[in-house]
């Protein structure tokens, strides 16, 4: 699709930014899912979407400054996971109203890595260069502890990171944000906790 296609509701187009001064990605999770339609997606302030089937969506350009991630806002770019998926405790938010999926699917985590490579390669053309993939909770402690979870973290951070030589920040935090939790770091991908 164009670019005009690509660039989601007005309301979130807040400014422009130097896309060359991009370095980072932030990982969320939406807390529920409209299905595999990008259409029924334009609402989320984020750069991308990946929806349950592995399709990407993107939202907004890259040099949109979007308030989705918090202390991450200026230099980051923000990829939702449709879904509202189980947390290292077993819990969900709100899930008679957001429904409850037990984690995302193997789609999801093969397009989100695809998506690190794909933004990797955009802020390269751009003239500069993508250093590290945070997590949403990395930037905010406003009820996000659980963003973007165990399953998505451990299914593409450590591989981004191999992959692509990138900085290991799981211990890292921005502004108020919170560490990533030792029990992401040793899920497997059965889903369960690593002893």
């Amino acid at each position: 699709r164009g670019n005009a296609d690509r660039d989601g509701r007005q309301y979130f187009r807040r400014k422009h930014r130097d896309v060359s001064k991009v370095d980072g990605i932030t990982l969320h999770r939406m807390g529920f899912s409209r299905g595999d339609d990008i259409s029924r997606y334009l609402g989320v302030q984020a750069h991308f979407v990946v929806m349950p089937n592995g399709d990407i969506g993107q939202l907004h350009q890259l040099d949109r400054y979007l308030y989705s991630s918090s202390a991450l806002n200026a230099n980051t770019v923000g990829v939702e996971f449709a879904g509202n998926f189980q947390s290292d405790k077993g819990k969900w938010w709100s899930p008679d109203t957001m429904g409850a999926q037990e984690a995302p699917t193997d789609a999801q985590i093969q397009a989100g890595r695809f998506l690190v490579g794909y933004i990797r390669k955009e802020l390269r053309a751009a003239g500069g260069d993508l250093e590290a993939v945070w997590g949403h909770r990395q930037a905010t402690s406003l009820r996000r502890g659980n963003c973007p979870g165990p399953q998505i973290w451990h299914g593409i951070v450590p591989w981004a990171n191999k992959r692509y030589g990138l900085e290991c920040v799981a211990d890292d935090t921005v502004g108020d944000g919170n560490p990533i939790p030792e029990t992401w770091k040793d899920w497997d991908d059965s889903g369960d906790a690593m002893a």
